[in-house]
């Protein structure tokens, strides 16, 4: 299992929020290993992650002060981090994705007000 990016806040002992890109991973939950401490995308929460295409993703997000990002990253092993350029969708955090039919979906998520219910579709190339 994988765990990329994140953050806290509004906890007691964490009062502001702190961004995350960092990238772990485990094969049983217990022991965890840092593959790296900075990835190349920013620091993130609400973001999204799928597993498409043999590879990792990282979709999206909330980081202030810049707010909704709209940014997307793949990774075949957690390292080597490559930027799917000049995406089309508005900036957004906490989208729907789901691989479905050989393909990579988002939609909708907390991208503008009012929200717009959109539905992007990412192929293989």
């Amino acid at each position: 299992m994988w765990l990329l990016g994140g953050g806290t806040y509004d906890t007691p002992t964490t009062p502001t929020r702190e961004y995350r890109n960092e990238v772990w991973s485990s094969p049983n939950g217990v022991e965890w290993e840092l593959h790296m401490g900075s990835a190349p995308w920013a620091p993130r929460q609400y973001h999204d992650v799928a597993v498409f295409d043999g590879k990792m993703w990282v979709l999206e997000g909330f980081r202030e002060p810049e707010g909704n990002l709209r940014d997307v990253w793949y990774s075949a092993d957690g390292v080597d981090w490559r930027e799917l350029p000049d995406t089309l969708w508005n900036e957004r955090h906490a989208a729907s994705v789901f691989v479905y039919g050989d393909a990579l979906w988002m939609g909708a998520g907390s991208n503008a007000r009012p929200m717009f219910p959109d539905v992007w579709k990412l192929t293989r190339r």
